[in-house]
């Protein structure tokens, strides 16, 4: 899964080159800096033990740092943590509504045989952009 990860997210930050998303490899995604926080464009990577292969979600997340500072002056974050919240966040999927099913038939869905071809083409359906 890992080299799954790494091919999309460098096809990935190729495409968005050209925008002010950054890959952050620890968020398996891409983080603008605004100024009043952050955008965060990620990927969940989901396994399932009846399927091979590895579905990726998209999801979208906003850090606005003023509701993160005030919220974390109480919560039992360590430090550390605390940096890597979000505000408010939803799967593409979700955000959907009544599109959720399509949107899961249509999902990316790399199982042995078709990530074959993909490694090789390097292409991951124009990396979903």
């Amino acid at each position: 899964m890992k080299d799954i990860k790494f091919q999309l997210l460098n096809c990935l930050q190729d495409k968005l080159k050209h925008t002010e998303f950054k890959l952050v490899k620890s968020k398996d995604g891409f983080v603008r800096r605004t100024a009043i926080g952050q955008q965060w464009f990620t990927f969940l990577f989901y396994t399932y033990e009846n399927k091979k292969g590895v579905e990726v979600n998209p999801v979208i997340q906003i850090r606005f740092e003023e509701v993160e500072q005030l919220f974390h002056e109480t919560s039992t974050f360590s430090e550390k943590d605390s940096k890597g919240t979000s505000t408010i966040g939803c799967s593409i999927e979700n955000y959907l509504g009544n599109n959720a099913d399509t949107f899961r038939r249509e999902s990316v869905y790399f199982s042995g045989r078709i990530y074959g071809n993909l490694r090789g083409q390097r292409d991951f359906r124009g990396c979903l952009v």
